[in-house]
């Protein structure tokens, strides 16, 4: 008798380079082939959480090697997303990518009533600080472009 059919976490769609998470039919709880994928490029990131000094927690993963010399890329996702949204199906070879979960959202703690712009400028110029990261390129997806112009005016012209 088969085993009956369960939503599972897999790839159906691929967008920009980057795997796009959605629910399909697997059977007998093994990952169809692009779930198995998508979980052995989720193992090759550096995965963390930085504490800010006012305690609360900023969850990122880096993609690739940061003391490779290549530039760091930094990328904001939209709302109702996280992190994941920027995993592309290969390490990326030509640059760094850190992907944070932007307060509020995936493993980052919320933001402290009124933030705006300047705080998340000052949580992610803390994080680069953590990763040792002098300058970067800021990008945004969706709603992340007006944090990602944000965080660039407040950190530009020195970080980014």
């Amino acid at each position: 008798k088969p085993s009956a059919p369960r939503l599972g976490p897999s790839v159906c769609a691929r967008n920009a380079g980057a795997m796009v998470f959605s629910c399909c039919v697997a059977r007998d709880d093994k990952p169809d082939e692009a779930t198995a994928a998508w979980l052995r490029r989720l193992s090759e990131l550096r995965v963390g959480a930085l504490q800010l000094e006012d305690g609360r927690a900023l969850s990122y993963h880096v993609d690739g090697d940061l003391g490779a010399g290549l530039p760091a890329v930094l990328l904001l996702h939209g709302m109702l997303s996280s992190r994941l949204l920027f995993v592309p199906e290969t390490r990326p070879s030509d640059c760094v990518l850190v992907v944070p979960d932007r307060p509020g959202y995936g493993g980052s703690d919320a933001p402290r009533p009124g933030a705006g712009y300047a705080q998340l400028a000052a949580d992610l110029k803390a994080l680069m600080d953590a990763l040792r990261i002098s300058r970067c390129v800021v990008a945004g997806h969706s709603s992340g472009g007006p944090c990602a112009l944000g965080v660039a005016s407040v950190l530009c012209p020195a970080r980014v």
